[in-house]
């Protein structure tokens, strides 16, 4: 199936329609879930939705990739929105630490998938 210029990069099969079907119900589920944790909290920046929009765009991405080179770049942008997901309360200690041990866990990761792909 050509999609955009992607020939046979992209499958959309029952199993990847499946598995999104999952992912987005439970991204939605998330966010009933802790819609009373964003109206207490006044730290949450007013681009959250657009994060949380490219977060399921690339881990939608992810899931119908079939070709190594768009799994890394949907990897690449999915721990990039993760990143600033987990920054969120960045006024908190633990946040920026597990941000930080995120991201270098992340860059070391991406080094040897690059390497090997």
């Amino acid at each position: 199936m050509n999609f955009f210029g992607f020939n046979h990069q992209l499958s959309f099969d029952m199993y990847s329609l499946f598995f999104k079907f999952i992912l987005f119900l439970t991204v939605k589920i998330i966010l009933s879930a802790s819609a009373r944790y964003f109206l207490m909290n006044k730290n949450v920046p007013a681009e959250f939705p657009i994060i949380m929009q490219l977060f399921l765009f690339f881990t939608s991405v992810l899931i119908s990739a079939n070709d190594l080179v768009i799994a890394f770049i949907a990897i690449v942008g999915f721990s990039l929105t993760t990143y600033v997901l987990i920054l969120t309360d960045f006024l908190y200690h633990n946040s920026r630490e597990a941000a930080i041990k995120y991201f270098y866990l992340s860059a070391v990761s991406s080094g040897l998938l690059g390497f090997g792909i």
